[in-house]
């Protein structure tokens, strides 16, 4: 038997509505979360719009102290490569003016030094004696020269020529 009036009371299937204060406290809690979330995605969106560029400004700034790092390994590279060569070249010559003193042997030290000098190359002799010398004495051959600069001279720090010395005993005088 049915009361009319009964079944208002009785919620409807798949037409529901809030109307107890539980209800309409969750749907607020539901609604400020969505609010705040969408909130979120708008400052985000505007964050990432106001950064726009910002990674290509940090890349030039970080590329150019990466670049000047590479260019000093490189430019001390090329210095001590220059160090070993004259040092090379001096000892060449010191032999060669050991074994025959009174010959010429710039060229072969100038051929020893090769691609590494800029420019400026400079060999002498020296015996601490008289000339010519005699056997046992001492010959001191010096080798200077300009060196590559890669850098353009952006690291002013760095030697603009490297210069090595060689000693060697003189072994024959006959030739003189």
């Amino acid at each position: 038997m049915l009361v009319s009036g009964s079944l208002s009371s009785f919620p409807l299937i798949g037409n529901h509505q809030a109307s107890g204060p539980e209800d309409r406290e969750h749907r607020s809690v539901k609604e400020s979360r969505l609010g705040r979330l969408r909130l979120q995605r708008r400052l985000a969106a505007h964050a990432r719009s106001s950064e726009r560029g910002a990674a290509a400004v940090e890349f030039a700034l970080v590329a150019m102290l990466l670049l000047t790092i590479f260019l000093a390994i490189i430019q001390f590279a090329v210095l001590f490569w220059s160090l070993n060569v004259a040092e090379h070249a001096s000892r060449e010559g010191a032999r060669a003016y050991a074994t025959a003193p009174c010959g010429n042997h710039t060229a072969l030290v100038s051929d020893r030094v090769g691609p590494a000098s800029a420019g400026n190359l400079s060999v002498s002799r020296s015996f601490p004696g008289a000339y010519p010398p005699a056997a046992g004495d001492q010959v001191t051959v010096t080798v200077s020269f300009d060196i590559r600069r890669l850098d353009g001279g952006f690291l002013g720090f760095l030697p603009e020529s490297v210069t090595e010395d060689a000693t060697a005993r003189v072994e024959d005088v006959e030739e003189c």
